[in-house]
């Protein structure tokens, strides 16, 4: 994906924001919307009504520049505690522990739905900068989402080994934890630590 085009989800917010420098919509972002967007900009339509804008609007900026998941006080095990699936709420118990034990970090909640480890700071191209989780999980109700901020780079021979899991960009999706090998697992989260390290200016608040 492109520094110029960006998917940022959570519960509440879904901007999306595309350049002409996007290597001729062949991110994942644009595939999965291409159809939506391109109809926009062949209208000359700046928001479709559904948070979608391209760099050229006035609004570009604001729309770019407000990151909706940041950390709030809103206690970890309180939010734990309230998942409702029961094996999703254990599950999410056992990656708390895990990734405590693994990151050294302290939890900290990121959005109404994320547990998050550390800070690492980022700039774009664009001039879009700001600050998101190293790594954390959440325990939605389709799926255990494991966040791997630099995505999967290098990592097929872990993931053969991992067990049964889905990818996103930079999420590993888990329907139970009975269905990985959670040592592999550590491995998986260390590395993108240890990369996150490299590459970014990290924090450990």
């Amino acid at each position: 994906m492109t520094s110029s085009c960006m998917y940022l989800y959570n519960r509440f917010v879904h901007t999306i924001t595309r350049s002409d420098s996007c290597d001729q919509g062949k991110c994942n972002v644009c595939r999965k919307v291409s159809g939506m967007l391109l109809l926009s900009l062949q209208r000359g339509t700046t928001n479709t009504g559904f948070g979608i804008r391209h760099k050229g609007h006035p609004d570009f900026a604001m729309a770019t520049s407000n990151n909706k998941t940041t950390p709030s006080k809103a206690g970890v095990e309180a939010f734990l505690g309230s998942v409702e699936h029961d094996t999703r709420r254990a599950d999410g118990f056992a990656l708390f522990e895990l990734f405590n034990r693994v990151t050294s970090l302290k939890p900290k909640m990121w959005g109404p739905s994320i547990v998050g480890y550390g800070r690492y700071h980022y700039k774009y191209e664009s001039g879009r900068e700001g600050d998101f989780l190293i790594t954390g999980f959440s325990p939605r109700k389709s799926a255990l989402s494991i966040y791997i901020m630099p995505g999967y780079r290098d990592m097929s021979e872990k993931l053969e080994r991992l067990g049964k899991h889905r990818i996103g960009k930079s999420c590993l999706y888990i329907s139970k934890l009975a269905d990985i090998d959670l040592n592999v697992l550590e491995e998986i989260v260390l590395d993108g630590i240890a990369y996150m390290k490299t590459r970014y200016d990290v924090f450990d608040e």
